[in-house]
């Protein structure tokens, strides 16, 4: 390598899923329970802190759609809402599925 490159060509990758494929929470419409964020998805920005900003906002929304996912199933299953700050997650071989667990 001689130099870097300008700014102005320098962009994330591009490609993955198109953003109308989820939804506010960032889980895929058609794959309840799977969450995408960041570079899984398909858009550009320049660097420069405007892809980790955008990469961190979008984790932290998918984040708590997780959450609510889970809560939401929890919910179903039991008839219980459990405390955030009492729960963790465990991944059940049978179901394939995040469930949430009393700690």
């Amino acid at each position: 390598m001689l130099r870097a490159r300008p700014l102005e060509e320098a962009i994330s990758s591009s490609g993955g899923l198109h953003l109308k494929r989820t939804d506010q929470s960032m889980m895929l419409k058609k794959l309840p329970g799977v969450f995408a964020a960041g570079e899984m998805l398909d858009w550009d920005v320049p660097t420069g802190g405007f892809l980790i900003q955008g990469c961190v906002s979008q984790g932290f929304c998918a984040g708590q759609g997780i959450l609510s996912y889970l809560q939401r199933a929890i919910r179903v299953k039991t008839g219980k809402t459990l405390p955030v700050w009492k729960t963790h997650l465990q991944i059940s071989s049978s179901s394939k599925v995040l469930l949430w667990a009393a700690s």
